[in-house]
Order: structure tokens, then sequence, then C-alpha cells
């Protein structure tokens, strides 16, 4: 189902739909082989290890989170800069001038 909506008949050639399907297939079986291991990585890292992962996931995931919501702002506001320095969020109005003095 994924092959018939990620490709369109009216614009791919069906060599390129064989190798959408043949990765799609890798990526399954990669998946597969991720979640069969997992057990065995849970073993291998502890409790306190699988503890620090997931936290660290998390941190990952919050990153992204932030950055996909400045590119949003970015996009809706284009005379609004916003930059994230270390924790501290800042909003600068966009000045030429002041980005030239700048150096950017």
């Amino acid at each position: 189902m994924a092959v018939v909506l990620m490709t369109d008949n009216n614009v791919y050639s069906f060599r390129q739909e064989v190798e959408t399907a043949a990765l799609l297939v890798v990526v399954l079986g990669f998946t597969y082989g991720c979640l069969v291991g997992a057990d065995f990585v849970q073993r291998l890292l502890g409790s306190t290890g699988a503890n620090v992962v997931s936290r660290i996931m998390g941190l990952i995931l919050a990153a992204l989170a932030v950055q996909s919501i400045l590119s949003g702002f970015h996009d809706i506001l284009p005379l609004v800069r916003l930059e994230a320095r270390s924790l501290l969020l800042v909003v600068v109005l966009a000045d030429p001038e002041i980005d030239a003095l700048r150096g950017q």
C-alpha cells in the first residue's frame, strides 16, 4: 500500500516503482531486525542504561521540536529572526545593517 501511495504511474517509471518497493522491503527488514534485537539490547544496557538512553532520546526529540517550531516561525514571520543559543531563545528583528556589522 505504501508503494502505491509513494509512487504515481503517471510520474514515475516502472523501474523507479520497483526500486521504491525494494527499498521499502529493506527498511521493513531493518525495522524488524531492530525490534527483534531490542530485548538483547535492553538486557545488555540494563535498567540504568535504558533510562539514560531514553532521556537522551527525549532530549534529541525536544531539540528537533524546537528546531521545527523555529523554522515555522521563520516561514510565517520573515521579518523576525529567531535564534536558539544555549537554552535561551532570542528574538531579533532582522536588520541588514546590524547583520552587516556583526559579520553575518
